[in-house]
């Protein structure tokens, strides 16, 4: 029995361990390109795949082989086992994981995907996408705590082992907020800084191609466009300026012959 409960605790830590590390390894990434990065670049949509994936079979995992030792433990110790406020609160934490994970891998990321970026969501999508991020980084931590603080069970009663869980939420989601605020003003005041005036001089494209190469790129791609379709207008009218030259000279040769 003890060899048993040891396995399946090792495959539940295991599974633990890969979900916080692809949520917190994606998270850091994006507070990085939030900070450092372009805030604008697209969101690579097979990383994002993986990551749904990988994270859904790891909470199935846990969910397995959670039920699993809840059942040996209960079984040994009875029904007043479920009484533990810890265990309590993992459970509620487990299952608002899950509820939450749903709504993130059917409404939230699909609309990241679509957008390309945090950034561009539209404000209220964004304020729901950083708020499901917050509840979710959140969790995962404040259930593994659940998970590993043996010194916790018994001791407290429910309320304060959550005391801090809306208090952590509110902290990330309002961070984040903020992170994305800042983002979003700093690239709104480089756009300004490049195009002042409706300038872009030499020092501002080297810039440019420098911080956002993807920008310049666009930016290049476009102006290039711009100024092909300006020259075929001047060709045109080069070539209507000669019909009508040519029309006016074979109409001053057949007044000069009458």
């Amino acid at each position: 029995m003890e060899l048993t409960r040891l396995a399946i605790v090792y495959l539940h830590l295991i599974a633990c361990c890969v979900a916080i590390g692809m949520v917190l390894t994606s998270d850091l990434a994006l507070v990085k390109q939030l900070l450092k990065g372009d805030p604008a670049a697209r969101l690579d949509e097979h990383h994002m795949s993986e990551l749904q994936r990988t994270v859904s079979r790891a909470l199935l995992v846990l969910w397995v082989t959670g039920v699993a030792i809840v059942a040996l433990d209960a079984s040994v110790k009875g029904w007043g086992y479920f009484a533990n406020p810890k265990l309590q609160a993992k459970i509620g934490l487990v299952v608002l994981l899950t509820i939450n994970g749903v709504w993130l891998h059917r409404a939230i990321l699909p609309l990241m995907e679509k957008a390309g970026s945090l950034l561009k969501l539209k404000p209220s999508h964004r304020m729901l996408a950083i708020f499901a991020g917050a509840v979710s980084g959140v969790t995962w931590f404040y259930a593994a705590l659940m998970g590993v603080g043996r010194p916790l069970a018994w001791k407290y009663s429910l309320l304060e082992l959550l005391a801090a869980y809306p208090v952590l939420i509110a902290g990330g989601f309002l961070s984040m907020l903020a992170l994305t605020a800042w983002a979003k003003r700093r690239v709104s005041n480089e756009r300004s800084d490049v195009f002042y005036g409706g300038r872009l001089s030499r020092e501002a494209l080297m810039l440019l191609i420098e911080r956002r190469p993807t920008v310049a790129a666009r930016l290049l791609l476009g102006i290039s466009k711009s100024l092909s379709e300006r020259l075929r207008e001047t060709n045109g009218k080069l070539k209507t300026l000669a019909q009508v030259s040519r029309n006016l000279q074979q109409e001053l040769a057949a007044t000069q012959a009458a």
